[in-house]
């Protein structure tokens, strides 16, 4: 899926940032080699997400400010 996305939005994955709060989600951003920021609001822990390889773990996604200036760093084009 995140292939695809990538194809179809024209993207490599290196200009590509993937926010999840799942282990999974981590690996499938990891396996895609997209950068992944891990946010802590569902079930996984901030410990499990960067244990699975969670490039930055937030707490949450409440300041958005931060989260807008982290997309806009990881990505090099935005």
């Amino acid at each position: 899926m995140i292939a695809a996305a990538l194809r179809r939005g024209g993207a490599e994955s290196e200009e590509a940032v993937i926010f999840g709060d799942t282990v999974a989600d981590v690996e499938a951003g990891a396996a895609n080699g997209v950068f992944v920021v891990g946010v802590a609001t569902g079930r996984t822990s901030r410990e499990e997400l960067a244990e699975a390889g969670a490039g930055v773990v937030l707490d949450d996604l409440t300041d958005t400010d931060l989260v807008v200036r982290l997309a806009e760093r990881l990505t090099p084009d935005a």
